[in-house]
């Protein structure tokens, strides 16, 4: 993910250095666009102010795998649990099953993040949806 922090909405300018050295072909993805922008060394790219979860940079030039990588993100810390559309579109449904595949948790939290608690350490599955895709992911809590 690529975040902008600023003290202000107004656009801001990136510019991109040593995009070579990475051996892969680099662009930059917009979430809410849907659109990749391939980089080039010394090139400047204009982005909203102030946005999160909506840039990220990716080593593939295929639209459909990078939105498949980046529209939802779910990450645990300790026992909380994060989950964080990044498109305009809201989370319709978080779910949260345990090892056993007993169901957890679930949510319809109709925002663009939501956080939850775990019940304990071990092993989650948490499943997040929007109104166009959705997302699955294997969580070990210590």
């Amino acid at each position: 993910p690529l975040g902008v922090e600023s003290a202000s909405d107004a656009p801001c300018t990136l510019t991109f250095n040593g995009v070579e050295t990475l051996g892969d072909t680099v662009a930059i993805y917009d979430a809410v666009e849907r659109r990749l922008t391939p980089l080039t060394s010394g090139m400047t790219v204009q982005v909203s102010g102030q946005t999160q979860n909506r840039y990220f940079l990716v080593n593939s030039l295929n639209i459909d795998e990078a939105a498949a990588e980046t529209h939802i993100r779910i990450t645990a810390q300790g026992l909380t649990a994060h989950v964080i559309a990044s498109t305009q579109e809201p989370l319709t449904t978080v779910r949260c099953y345990d090892a056993a595949g007993r169901q957890v948790m679930t949510a319809q939290p109709m925002t663009a993040a939501y956080t939850f608690r775990l019940p304990s350490s071990g092993v989650y599955i948490i499943e997040a949806r929007t109104a166009s895709s959705g997302k699955t992911l294997k969580v070990v809590v210590r």
